[in-house]
């Protein structure tokens, strides 16, 4: 059964990979030749990118086992992310950091050290959003982009500043915490494939945290970063009532 099922990566004659197992009998069902990132709702599809670059560049986000291939460019155009047929295991390239990096690009990206990360698929499993990200003298860049599933009709949602932390609500509608020149830092509703944004919860939220949608979207829930006494604060936000609740602190 589906539900007894889990996907976990691993490393095997020294390469890395994924395998399906099911946890009652422990018999293994598939194995992957890439380390999957995020998987579709619909679990036809995985996305994967290159882990030692990550870890080389975002210490603590990748895997470190294997060294980087990568390291002598600083923007690859046979690396970026990848995409599988969790049914055949048939793997795709759909872009490179080369191709990602190409659309409007920004002063900074210059003799930067390009990657991705934060893959994640909406729920109808047709598109998925992702990090760009480049550092360059000791300081990284961000922004934020959606793909379809064949890796076309990419978009940029903000290539302003920075975003951090996200939830999808919906098929077409992302909520992401980050920087646009007007409203500053602010938990973003953007709705994919425009350039149509929504500030959510302004004066309520004063910082970053890390959101989920509760009962079909009406709530989201996030915490803080500690305080200035070491404790974080869990919060729950009313979409339709626009009012804030502490839960609690920890």
């Amino acid at each position: 059964e589906v539900r007894n099922t889990i996907l976990f990566n691993v490393l095997r004659n020294g390469k890395y990979g994924s395998l399906v197992q099911n946890i009652k009998t422990k018999k293994f069902l598939s194995s992957y030749s890439l380390p999957i990132y995020a998987i579709s709702q619909d679990g036809e599809w995985g996305l994967s990118l290159n882990f030692s670059r990550l870890q080389r560049l975002r210490p603590g986000y990748g895997y470190s086992n294997i060294t980087d291939d990568t390291k002598s460019e600083l923007c690859p155009t046979y690396d970026g992310i990848y995409r599988i047929n969790l049914s055949n295991g048939e793997k795709k390239l759909l872009f490179s950091l080369k191709s990602i990096s190409s659309l409007l690009p920004r002063e900074t990206m210059t003799e930067a050290e390009h990657y991705f990360n934060h893959l994640s698929f909406n729920p109808s499993s047709n598109r998925f959003m992702f990090f760009h990200l480049w550092v360059k003298d000791g300081a990284r860049f961000s922004r934020l982009l959606t793909a379809d599933i064949d890796g076309n009709n990419v978009f940029i949602l903000n290539n302003e500043g920075p975003v951090s932390h996200y939830s999808w609500k919906s098929e077409k509608e992302l909520l992401v915490y980050g920087f646009h020149q007007e409203e500053k830092f602010q938990y973003y509703l953007y709705k994919d494939l425009t350039n149509e944004k929504t500030v959510i919860g302004k004066d309520h939220f004063i910082e970053d945290g890390h959101p989920s949608f509760l009962k079909n979207s009406q709530f989201i829930i996030t915490d803080t970063y500690p305080d200035k006494y070491g404790e974080q604060h869990l919060l729950l936000f009313n979409l339709h009532s626009q009012s804030l609740q502490k839960i609690n602190q920890f």
